[in-house]
């Protein structure tokens, strides 16, 4: 893939635990059993890719963290909400933990 097809390059590094990677793999498998798997996927992509764009545009402020430099913050792209610590000084957004709210509950 070349630069116009993947688009401009990440400015922030996303990492999640492998908790985290599980519980996105198990919650997946929910949203596909229900029927809206693809809803679940492009929600998890839109969220990583405002991550690792622009962390600060995605949700609120809960508080500043205590690492100097770093906040917590909380966002949703429906069905998703996501809690992440963004670490400005080196560019890191942290996935804290995925919440998974489909629409039929």
């Amino acid at each position: 893939m070349n630069e116009a097809e993947s688009g401009p390059p990440a400015s922030y590094q996303v990492h999640a635990s492998g908790q985290v990677r599980a519980a996105i793999l198990a919650l997946g498998k929910q949203a596909a059993s229900l029927g809206i798997g693809s809803e679940f996927t492009r929600a998890l992509d839109r969220i990583y890719e405002r991550l690792a764009t622009d962390p600060w545009s995605l949700g609120e402020l809960i508080r500043p963290a205590s690492i100097p430099g770093s906040a917590l913050h909380v966002g949703s792209e429906r069905p998703l909400t996501i809690r992440f610590l963004i670490d400005e000084e080196r560019r890191i957004v942290f996935l804290l933990q995925l919440f998974f709210y489909p629409s039929s509950l």
